[in-house]
């Protein structure tokens, strides 16, 4: 899955993994921008490209790579392609410059007029965090952070050992995570200088298998970086996005979560953190929510965005909504102030009557 910059989601779907596109503000159907069986992709918006994994006839080891024109909406024609080795994940690390990760390892490909390969190495996964490249070793257990400037290794950070294995290991912004098997989570916090080990967080996500979630998909952390201090959390097939917080030098907190409504699981989270993309288990359709932890809310056809949580009754709304007034104001009802008007205004005539009298009778 991939989130735009236009607000769109593009990802695989169905039992054939064509790429689907879902756009921000549409009937909230997903149509197939691309129909063959994708084994990876991964969009280039800076150069309008999207680059695709696609199987080869030449055996189930081999895979070919074909970079697409893409405007944001539609796959356009191609403009390169290279055979390689059967890849599971596609990355851009710059302009022309695209890593391809697989079982038998990662080659850095150059594009100029053609696909040619420029760096290999036995890493089985890479991700990018702040401006460089991080490698991952021997089942997840090593991160290597990586400059392809100056081919050089920049930090290394080794996984804390425990008795799960690891699954995946993600980043966004400032932070990374490394998800076990048990659904613990191991978080990091990544400046150019520094690798700080945070918090772990035991069973945050339930693993009810680990051979694949909701959708025929491995397990997958989705992450949103809000700032240097927040970061949302979810995974994806599960029903929960946890909002991060780092307070200090070594804590980070898990200040607030979001249950998405049955029957969706999540399958994506926004760039801006606002919103996700999920799957109707029972009616197996992709759609999306606002993310407002205070209630998720679907974005339906041709309307606002409406909650899908249980509405409270207007005696709840009373109480909850009478906790707003600041303290020692009185707010009196209606009906009292214009009593307390009629009564004092009487009292005015009176009083002005018995003075003419007075001087009267003078």
């Amino acid at each position: 899955m991939t989130a735009l910059s236009n607000g769109s989601f593009i990802f695989t779907a169905g039992r054939g993994r064509e790429l689907h596109l879902l756009e921000k503000g549409s009937d909230q159907k997903s149509y197939i921008v691309y129909g063959g069986e994708v084994l990876a992709f991964a969009c280039c918006e800076e150069d309008h490209v999207i680059a695709i994994g696609l199987r080869s006839q030449s055996g189930p080891d081999q895979c070919v790579i074909r970079i697409y024109q893409f405007n944001g909406s539609e796959v356009g024609d191609m403009l390169a392609e290279a055979s390689c080795l059967k890849v599971t994940q596609l990355m851009w690390i710059e302009s022309r410059q695209l890593m391809a990760c697989g079982p038998a390892g990662c080659s850095l490909f150059v594009w100029k007029k053609n696909l040619s390969v420029s760096f290999k190495d036995s890493a089985v996964g890479c991700f990018m965090q702040i401006g460089r490249v991080a490698l991952l070793y021997s089942e997840f257990q090593t991160i290597k952070y990586w400059s392809f400037d100056t081919k050089k290794m920049l930090a290394a950070v080794k996984l804390p050992q425990r008795d799960h294995r690891v699954l995946t290991v993600a980043s966004a912004g400032y932070f990374c995570f490394a998800l076990y098997e048990d659904g613990t989570v191991q978080a990091f916090y990544v400046t150019r200088s520094t690798v700080k080990k945070l918090e772990v967080f035991k069973k945050l996500f339930p693993m009810l298998s680990t051979n694949g979630a909701v959708g025929g998909t491995s397990a997958q952390l989705l992450l949103c970086a809000l700032s240097s201090r927040k970061v949302l959390v979810g995974l994806r097939g599960g029903g929960r996005v946890h909002k991060l917080e780092y307070k200090n030098d070594k804590v980070l907190v898990d200040s607030l979560q979001e249950d998405l409504p049955t029957p969706f699981a999540l399958m994506g989270i926004s760039l801006d953190g606002r919103r996700c993309l999920v799957l109707d288990t029972k009616e197996g359709r992709h759609c999306t929510l606002v993310l407002s932890f205070g209630g998720t809310k679907e974005l339906s056809p041709g309307t606002e965005a409406r909650s899908v949580q249980k509405k409270l009754p207007p005696a709840e709304k009373t109480r909850r909504t009478g906790g707003d007034r600041g303290p020692g104001k009185v707010k009196w009802p209606g009906s009292y102030r214009v009593s307390s008007v009629l009564v004092a205004t009487g009292v005015v005539v009176v009083l002005s009557a018995l003075v003419i009298r007075r001087f009267s009778s003078r």
